[in-house]
């Protein structure tokens, strides 16, 4: 299968930068997002996590859920730090990192090419000794 792929990939590669899963729906089994590990750092043992949900699905803690196994997948596979990171109104992500045990760290700015417009980011961070303490 896929994931097992995606296992043995992870576990037999240090060349591996990023690990993509798509989020389906339980009844229709209609794609309606993604959750990513990307910029995967053997040496430090530290990655960043990303996701998108289709709008309908928000705030029925679908990410918050597929989150949580993320998160147990990367530790387990020995990561010691995840960082996520999200615009600074995005209460909804906030909330799913938060709901995660991640700690807010910093806000910085960045500038979106499109329009030259500054935008501010918040960075989130979650360790392996954080996460131990909080997994149920």
């Amino acid at each position: 299968s896929v994931s097992e792929l995606l296992l043995k990939t992870w576990m037999n590669s240090d060349n591996v930068k990023s690990l993509n899963w798509v989020i389906e729906s339980r009844s229709t089994k209609e794609t309606i997002g993604t959750i990513s590990l990307f910029n995967i750092d053997y040496t430090k043992r530290s990655c960043e996590v990303g996701y998108c949900l289709s709008r309908f699905y928000w705030n029925q803690g679908l990410m918050t859920e597929c989150l949580k196994y993320i998160l147990k997948f990367a530790f387990k596979k020995g990561i010691k730090l995840i960082e996520g990171r999200c615009h600074h109104d995005n209460v909804a992500s906030i909330k799913v990192l938060t709901n995660n045990g991640f700690r807010f760290v910093e806000e910085f700015k960045i500038v979106m090419s499109k329009n030259n417009h500054e935008e501010i980011i918040y960075k989130y961070q979650l360790t392996y000794g954080e996460w131990k303490k909080c997994e149920v």
